[in-house]
């Protein structure tokens, strides 16, 4: 027996319905996935944004690091010079302390035989005396 013309009418119809069923979830996942690449895309040029922004300070950071490396180059070697130079001032002060030890020894010895001078002054030359 063959289908009668309702039968295959009501099939069709329920064929055409079925599509269009098909068709309205397609169009909204096609929506949904049109949806979900807009935000995959917005969250991609943030991320971008971001790594673009830590790049730049990656590379500041950087040049900051060579002049800072610089700088601590220059305060050395400028440390250097000093200890060079705080060494050879204590040398001179060890060397000019020796000097006034010394010239305290002269100027004592240099007092004694002025006061020997005086000394013989007051009591006159060769037995003389002379007030």
């Amino acid at each position: 027996m063959y289908p009668t013309g309702m039968d295959v009418e009501r099939t069709m119809e329920f064929i055409l319905k079925s599509q269009a069923r098909a068709e309205t979830r397609m169009e909204k996942l096609g929506t949904r996935i049109q949806n979900a690449e807009i935000r995959a895309n917005a969250r991609m040029d943030r991320i971008d944004r971001r790594l673009d922004a830590t790049s730049k300070l990656i590379q500041h950071g950087m040049r900051m690091l060579v002049k800072v490396e610089t700088k601590l180059d220059e305060l050395s070697e400028a440390q250097k010079r000093t200890t060079v130079a705080v060494a050879e001032l204590a040398r001179s002060q060890a060397e000019l302390a020796r000097s006034h030890a010394q010239l305290a020894q002269a100027q004592k010895a240099t007092e004694k035989s002025l006061k020997a001078f005086i000394d013989s002054l007051r009591h006159g030359r060769n037995g003389k005396n002379n007030r």
